[in-house]
């Protein structure tokens, strides 16, 4: 995985190691956490059509399996956005 600045929020660190159980499979291998800002999570994703695909039907789930993983509400959102490093 590449690397992931948690900054002063080590529930992010805590969310990138569990990333796969997170996201699952195949989608943990096309995405990774972002960074986060206010309540909104933006998740890196690795593709234009695995960026369509994942706005029209992933980005509820994604936030409810976060949610669930990490016991905590922080994000509220989730929004997605072509990886920088692809």
């Amino acid at each position: 995985m590449r690397q992931f600045d948690a900054g002063t929020e080590p529930w992010l660190a805590e969310l990138a190691m569990k990333w796969q159980d997170v996201a699952g499979d195949p989608v943990s291998r096309h995405t990774r956490p972002g960074h986060f800002e206010g309540s909104c999570l933006t998740v890196f994703v690795d593709s234009s059509a695995w960026l369509n695909e994942l706005s029209r039907f992933g980005t509820e789930q994604m936030k409810e399996n976060i949610q669930a993983h990490l016991d905590n509400d922080r994000v509220k959102t989730v929004r997605l956005r072509i990886d920088p490093e692809k």
